[in-house]
């Protein structure tokens, strides 16, 4: 949920949308074949990585924002918003987002809207172990996004220390973090 607020709020600050998608887009890329390594153990296939919903998402602001032809607008967002579903985080990422930029300046709103896709996520989760045989309380790990929460009330809406560490940490953070985690779970845990 970090990530989408924080896409949510330098959609609104960014000097250039174009750079920002396209660095978005060039790390979705970088980050898929070890998004793919952890989550199917091959270095292709399965749903796109969080990245990819990042970048749909920003396309998603972008069009909201941008597109004046009210179709074009609507069939735009829609359309991404399909695409998110085959990225990891599903549905509830471009929800986040939209709300996130909606209700920018209304937190109680904000937290509103965000606690009841929390609620339903993880109830839909549930469901859905339950429906493939599992045991119900195994996702209850989603209620756990609520705890984001009390971050929005402590954001002060103020750009932070700005250096190219910061920026480019957090781009380069995910597909080597994944990558790790990766190796780790798919040749070394089962040796334990």
């Amino acid at each position: 949920p970090i990530k989408c607020y924080f896409l949510a709020e330098g959609f609104k600050y960014t000097h250039s949308k174009m750079k920002y998608a396209l660095r978005l887009l060039s790390f979705a890329f970088i980050s898929q074949m070890p998004f793919s390594y952890f989550v199917a153990g091959k270095f292709t296939g399965g749903k796109l990585n969080m990245i990819f919903t990042l970048f749909f998402c920003f396309m998603m602001l972008t069009v909201l924002y941008e597109v004046e032809n009210r179709f074009l607008r609507v069939f735009g967002v829609i359309g991404l918003f399909w695409l998110c579903s085959y990225c990891d985080w599903g549905l509830a990422a471009p929800l986040w987002v939209i709300f996130f930029a909606i209700f920018r300046e209304d937190k109680k709103k904000l937290c509103l809207v965000y606690a009841l896709i929390c609620v339903f996520w993880t109830l839909r989760s549930v469901g859905m172990t339950v429906a493939g045989g599992g045991i119900w309380y195994t996702s209850l790990w989603q209620a756990g996004t609520l705890g984001f929460i009390p971050f929005f009330y402590l954001y002060n809406g103020q750009v932070g220390k700005s250096s190219k560490i910061n920026k480019w940490f957090f781009y380069w953070f995910y597909p080597v973090h994944i990558f790790i985690i990766a190796v780790i779970y798919r040749n070394i845990l089962p040796y334990l």
